[in-house]
């Protein structure tokens, strides 16, 4: 029997009317931390991803959205194509505009040189109405404690698997 893929994207504007705040990203004691010069509303990182195959290059993917709504991990299709991901398995996505046929793809995640997730199946996502790649959902974010800290107009977001 086949699972449903819930994605829990809200927004579906092409552009954001607020700014992104500048971040920088560091890696220290198995962990991933982003450091933002303001308050953000949306917790996005880069990642690497690639085929589970021995040698396999990896592809960067600049914009990764943190999806605590999403209950798997999604690239978009338009990446998909432009890696070559082929396809493993079909299914069904459902998200805020409904059900929809979704394509699966097998990669390693690569969050930083230590922290890989390795065989994940991710599904094919459109989501040309948004500007991420990728989403990370709860079966990555389940494995690790996510923390999220607000002070003094600043954001500190730590990933720790």
């Amino acid at each position: 029997m086949k699972q449903n893929v819930y994605v829990g994207l809200l927004d579906t504007c092409e552009s954001r009317p607020e700014a992104e705040a500048e971040s920088t990203q560091a890696y220290a004691d198995g962990a991933i931390t982003n450091r933002h010069d303001g308050i953000v509303n949306r917790l996005i990182t880069s990642l690497d991803i690639r085929e589970c195959t021995d040698g396999a290059e990896g592809f960067r993917i600049n914009k990764a959205l943190w999806d605590t709504g999403a209950s798997s991990s999604c690239i978009s299709e338009r990446m998909a194509r432009k890696l070559g991901l082929r396809p493993v398995d079909t299914g069904v996505g459902v998200s805020t505009t409904g059900k929809q046929d979704i394509t699966y793809y097998i990669v390693d995640i690569v969050l930083t040189p230590e922290m890989v997730f390795r065989n994940v199946k991710i599904a094919g996502f459109p989501l040309e109405n948004h500007d991420v790649d990728f989403v990370i959902g709860m079966d990555i974010i389940s494995k690790g404690t996510l923390v999220v800290k607000n002070s003094n107009g600043k954001t500190v977001v730590t990933f720790t698997a």
